[in-house]
């Protein structure tokens, strides 16, 4: 922290830096990571370290498992001097040029370089570097299997100051400096073999990543078409409550769409998180804003946008179970006197507290929103009190995950404000989720924090786990997929089938192919929770804002075996209200009926980022040319979690570095010439090297010839 260098290390993620273990045996609070740097002592971009990671097996004597990776507080962005490196993954032998970089002394003794120094050298195989150091030596016992060596001449090599950087070729790494005879005396330099240690690497990830797993395992239930119609509008605004002052809840958050109309409410609970409901995040990253600060519904504190929606995996949009969902601002929020974030409840809050909930709503039913944060103290109550207090159906929806409220017939919560908080102080036990509209002597439903905490830590930790590597997986970003990278603009009339799905605000949240007049297919992952009366489907348009005919939405059919964790049979049937009029620029396509293997030439089309970092919406239709490959061919390109996410009802294709789909068009189409072959689905964002994965048409047929007839 005094800026004194002290070792080097290699950016492989925007949030993780892999060095040597004999450098990090210190406190993370005492260590920042400067990136894009030239100088030693000035440039660059300071981040502090939240967490020092150093290999288990490390020995401070032999040096062994001498590698470690360090996490930073914040993200890294991607410049044009600061990019993160790939981890080599294949063994590298003897012969090979690589390159050497860091600040290390040029000389010993001597000072440290001023500038970035680099030398190019050669790997050695470990059995010549074992004989150079004298075969049996101390030194030679201490080259092991997963080590590394470089040899070039006597005066070349790597010194003090230079432990923990990189030895690459191109962008991938394969070592990080560990030791050597100081300094370039003619024995080789000796590194933490990158390969040999990537099974740690991701054996950290894949810990997290297999709680998570046990948590997604559970299929997305199909909704209770027998709700109550009062069941099904209710959600959370207060009536019978007091106007809040700036600064009261410091805690609550606004989320509105990008047209500014506040539709829920939410809880900071760190600078970049933020806690609400899971039916009201039931959308794209992209058409989402959250507002820190504020008391006014529509005007007054600070905007964020959000970068990324993680809904619970096990939610279920008919029950209202696991009604929870986590949002992540693009950029950190910074604590005021009217912002700062809540701590999470960990303990079990039973009957009988008293609790404040919070949020912009109806005073009355029927009524308007309120202009003014309202809050309103209210009494918890026992589950089994709870259930008592309802009829059977709505008794078999009180969960032992969540938690109730009442006070009496005109107090309580109403429609609109779901995702708000009930509080003690600056604790928040519970999210609002559903109730009785509108403060009518039934309890208000809660979905409880104590009880999902644990959901939180994986999800948190799954992303920040995650990699810039093909082995990241595919449930870190539920904004993964749809986006064309790398693509071109359409022109009026060239994909008539392409359908944009709007809410009534018209904010395009995923695309569709009309393949009838009334008729359109899209992913079961875009329609969870969406209402037809408020979806709207435009046919004809090339731009994402303007043109198009605009048709109601009468019917959403998702497909039964939709699975919301791994997303299979991401599949969905969208009807009109009317039918669809065919002209120059609108007309069906043919759905697929025959099996398409690898090698076939496709086209992508959407409304998407043209790039995956700091990508805008593209305001004009893209499209992109594409092959399929086999799905064996698609496996073998992902890791073993995202392999197993490839069925055999999917498609997946594959063209280069840069091309691909990309963070928020699921639903488009896949095609070959007029016939539609896929749905998109999924993908490692964006436009990186892996595959990108689709519902495979033809293997759904049957079910969509059952639907529409």
């Amino acid at each position: 922290t005094g800026n004194a260098h002290f070792c080097g290390g290699s950016l492989f993620s925007n949030r993780w830096v892999v060095s040597a273990a004999h450098c990090t045996q210190r406190t993370a609070g005492s260590t920042i990571a400067v990136v894009g740097a030239i100088s030693r002592t000035t440039g660059g971009t300071a981040h502090s370290i939240t967490r020092i990671v150093n290999h288990p097996s490390y020995n401070s004597n032999t040096l062994a498992n001498d590698i470690s990776l360090l996490q930073t507080v914040s993200n890294v962005a991607t410049t044009s001097t600061v990019a993160p490196a790939s981890l080599g993954s294949g063994f590298v032998g003897g012969g090979v040029t690589v390159i050497a970089s860091g600040w290390g002394q040029t000389a010993h003794p001597g000072s440290a370089a001023a500038n970035l120094q680099w030398v190019s050298l050669q790997t050695l195989t470990n059995a010549d570097c074992r004989n150079r150091f004298g075969a049996g030596s101390g030194n030679a016992n201490r080259v092991f299997d997963n080590t590394i060596c470089t040899f070039t001449r006597s005066g070349q090599g790597t010194c003090m100051g230079d432990s923990g950087g990189p030895i690459a070729s191109g962008n991938t790494v394969h070592g990080a400096v560990s030791w050597g005879i100081a300094c370039a005396r003619g024995f080789p330099d000796v590194y933490a073999r990158i390969s040999s240690h990537r099974g740690w690497i991701s054996s950290m990830m894949k810990f997290v990543i297999s709680l998570c797993l046990i948590a997604l395992a559970v299929a997305n239930p199909t909704p209770d078409a027998t709700l109550d119609p009062e069941f099904l509008e209710w959600s959370g605004r207060i009536v019978g409550g007091s106007n809040a002052v700036a600064g009261q809840f410091r805690y609550q958050v606004s989320l509105r769409t990008t047209a500014n109309f506040h539709f829920c409410g939410g809880i900071m609970f760190s600078n970049r998180w933020v806690l609400s409901a899971a039916h009201c995040t039931q959308r794209t990253a992209a058409s989402t804003v959250a507002v820190f600060g504020a008391v006014s519904r529509t005007t007054g504190g600070t905007s964020h946008s959000v970068s990324r929606i993680v809904n619970h995996p096990s939610y279920n949009s008919g029950t209202l179970a696991n009604d929870i969902s986590l949002l992540e601002t693009a950029t950190a929020v910074a604590t005021t006197a009217n912002v700062a974030p809540a701590a999470l409840a960990s303990a079990f809050i039973g009957g009988g507290v008293t609790v404040t909930a919070s949020g912009w709503g109806q005073t009355s039913h029927p009524g308007s929103a309120a202009p003014t944060l309202q809050w309103l103290n209210v009494q918890t109550l026992t589950n089994a009190d709870c259930r008592s207090r309802f009829s059977a159906a709505n008794a078999a929806r009180v969960f032992d995950n969540t938690i109730c409220t009442f006070t009496r017939t005109g107090e309580g919560m109403c429609m609109g404000d779901s995702g708000g908080p009930i509080a003690t102080g600056n604790t928040v036990h519970g999210v609002v989720s559903w109730g009785i509209a509108c403060a009518r002597g039934s309890p208000d439903v809660f979905a409880r924090v104590s009880s999902h905490r644990s959901w939180f830590v994986v999800s948190l930790c799954l992303i920040a786990f995650a990699v810039a590597s093909p082995t990241r997986d595919a449930t870190l970003n539920v904004e993964i997929s749809g986006r064309i990278v790398g693509g071109s603009t359409a022109s009026s009339g060239q994909f008539p089938y392409q359908v944009s799905l709007r809410t009534i605000e018209n904010v395009h949240f995923c695309g569709a192919t009309m393949f009838s007049t009334r008729w359109s297919v899209t992913a079961a992952q875009c329609m969870t929770l969406r209402n037809p009366a408020n979806t709207i489907a435009v046919f004809g348009a090339l731009t994402r804002l303007a043109g198009g005919t605009s048709h109601s939405v009468s019917r959403i059919v998702s497909h039964p075996a939709y699975n919301a964790a791994n997303l299979a049979n991401d599949i969905a049937l969208v009807e009109t209200a009317t039918a669809v009029a065919i002209t120059a620029s609108v007309a069906p396509a043919d759905l697929a009926s025959a099996f398409v293997g690898g090698g076939i030439a496709v086209i992508a089309s959407g409304w998407g980022q043209t790039a995956q970092i700091s990508g805008s919406l593209s305001t004009t239709l893209q499209f992109l040319n594409t092959q399929t490959i086999t799905n064996a061919d698609c496996r073998s390109r992902f890791s073993v979690v995202n392999a197993n996410r490839v069925f055999d009802n999917t498609v997946c294709t594959f063209t280069r570095d840069g091309q691909g789909v990309c963070m928020g068009d699921i639903g488009g189409p896949l095609a070959n010439g007029n016939t539609v072959v896929g749905i998109i689905s999924w993908g490692i964002p964006c436009a990186t090297g892996s595959p990108d994965v689709y519902a495979r048409i033809s293997s759904h047929r049957t079910w969509i010839s059952s639907v529409t007839g």
